[in-house]
């Protein structure tokens, strides 16, 4: 996943990745897919089957949710923890303990890149600049602490950490 898919403006029209957080699905496509949501793994993986089956995801930047949840800096840090436990966990599931092992040692690296591709992103977009100067100290926190997660999730697995996510 390029993370340039995060930011607005999404281009709209059919696509092969949706951002998980602003998705609408039928009930009946979901009852569909039911097995698949029943794995308890990350949309991608429903959007894989999705795709696989025939159906064609369509990105409509026009309709947009809302998020209003505060957070404090601890929570968000715990989250962004928590998800990337759960998604380093769940990618490397059942591989061998070498390569979780390289995995692992190699999200070390995650800090500077994510910290400079974000900010890369939002230059790049041109939009919202003063907000990205002022969130500097806390980006480079939050990108440390998605690290460790990712380390956590390839080296000890996923755990419980997706049933801790708000």
């Amino acid at each position: 996943m390029r993370i340039q898919r995060l930011h607005p403006p999404l281009p709209a029209g059919e696509t092969t990745w949706l951002p998980g957080n602003n998705i609408v699905y039928r009930r009946e496509l979901l009852q569909r897919f039911r097995s698949v949501i029943e794995e308890g793994k990350w949309e991608n993986h429903l959007h894989d089957a999705m795709r696989a089956a025939g159906v064609k995801l369509i990105c409509r930047p026009d309709i947009v949710v809302g998020h209003k949840m505060h957070y404090t800096f601890g929570l968000y840090l715990s989250q962004r923890y928590l998800y990337a436990r759960s998604y380093a966990g769940a990618r490397l599931a059942g591989a061998p303990a070498g390569r979780r092992l390289v995995y692992g040692a190699a999200a070390f690296a995650l800090p500077p890149l994510l910290f400079f591709r974000t900010v890369r992103i939002v230059l790049g977009k041109g939009r919202h600049l003063n907000h990205l100067v002022a969130s500097l100290p806390l980006l480079g926190v939050f990108v440390m602490s998605w690290a460790a997660g990712e380390i956590m999730g390839y080296w000890f697995g996923g755990g419980s950490a997706l049933s801790k996510v708000r």
